[in-house]
């Protein structure tokens, strides 16, 4: 009996350093896969201009999700929010409105910052000269 097959991950981990070697055999780490994978897909995403990628994938997607964040912040922070939310449904409206602007705001923010770090990285691992 395999006790060692009981154990989770133990396959993972031979099946990654059969990964390594076969890797090491033609030179390369795991460190040049991920390099080569950002690049590929940088590549990819920058076509879209970095107003595109603020506002579509930091405004729209990942800000919705920061706006979550956010209201649970605001639900610990202001002891009262639910009673004031209760009271007219415009205060609801307001709130759900005020929590997805700001969540959009720092998303575009944070997306911006990243657009110009991946710009950075990429000309640096592409360009022969850098």
């Amino acid at each position: 009996m395999d006790i060692i097959g009981f154990i989770p991950g133990y396959y993972r981990y031979k099946d990654q350093l059969e990964y390594e070697k076969k890797l090491k055999r033609k030179g390369l780490t795991t460190t040049d896969i991920g390099n080569i994978k950002f690049v590929k897909d940088w590549d990819h995403i920058r076509k879209k201009g970095p107003i595109k990628y603020s506002l579509i994938d930091g405004g729209i997607f990942f800000g919705f999700a920061i706006c979550f964040l956010i209201s649970i912040i605001i639900a610990f922070v202001k002891h009262d929010l639910m009673a004031y939310i209760s009271a007219d449904p415009s205060n609801m409206f307001n709130f759900i409105g005020y929590t997805y602007l700001s969540g959009a705001l720092v998303g575009i923010i944070i997306y911006r910052i990243l657009w110009a770090r991946n710009e950075q990285k990429f000309v640096r691992l592409t360009d022969p000269l850098h």
